[in-house]
């Protein structure tokens, strides 16, 4: 009888080693599959950023040669559309840096969150960005406020030609900082990932080692 009861209990330990270690591989399992999604969703929304922040580097080309249109043909199509892309640029602008609405590369509408306290270099980035922007901002409305024979819009066109060139090199700064901090994100989720499946692997082995040690005994 005594026999009998020592080995009902070991089988009840050994069932209850097998839950433990079941429960708990599902349990890693289950945190590594949020995790996944969580960076399905983050890659998403890197994408957005990292796409609009594009499209504003062709929004200064554009802008530039949108001025020298201007200059050249002095008429109101030139005048509205190097208006249109400056304002788009402006309002991409403020979403990226501060959050808030603007349009997708597609024509939709998107609203970006503010970005994380974490991101301090591309909050820094963009300070700079905006710094040469709202100077550059400035020549425009000159530009489009003034007729090309005047002296102000010959100064305003200097100015545009000085600084868009810089604009552009500190918005691919930004474009590149926001494509590193995506690549992190997306390296951070595949260690975790990696650390989850062999903390289930070891769970699970360890488990199995027990219950082998009670079944032999």
């Amino acid at each position: 009888c005594l026999s009998a009861k020592w080995s009902q209990e070991g089988n009840m330990t050994i069932r209850r080693l097998r839950l433990v270690a079941l429960l708990g591989a599902l349990l890693f399992v289950g945190i590594s599959v949020a995790v996944t999604l969580w960076g399905l969703d983050t890659q998403r929304n890197d994408a957005l950023l990292i796409n609009l922040a594009g499209r504003q580097r062709m929004l200064i080309k554009q802008m530039a040669l949108e001025a020298l249109t201007v200059q050249i043909a002095d008429d109101t199509t030139s005048r509205r559309m190097l208006h249109e892309t400056a304002d788009l640029f402006e309002q991409t602008l403020e979403a990226l840096a501060h959050g808030g609405a603007t349009q997708t590369t597609e024509g939709g509408s998107v609203t970006l969150s503010p970005p994380d306290e974490h991101d301090a270099e591309i909050i820094a980035q963009l300070d700079r960005v905006r710094a040469t922007w709202d100077e550059l901002h400035s020549a425009i409305h000159i530009l489009l406020e003034n007729e090309p024979q005047s002296a102000a819009f010959a100064e305003a066109m200097k100015t545009v030609e000085t600084l868009s060139p810089v604009l552009l090199a500190r918005m691919d700064e930004a474009v590149q900082l926001y494509e590193a901090d995506s690549k992190g994100k997306v390296a951070f989720v595949r260690a975790i990932q990696i650390g989850f499946l062999a903390t289930s692997a070891i769970l699970l082995r360890f488990a199995f080692v027990i219950i082998e040690y009670r079944v032999l005994r």
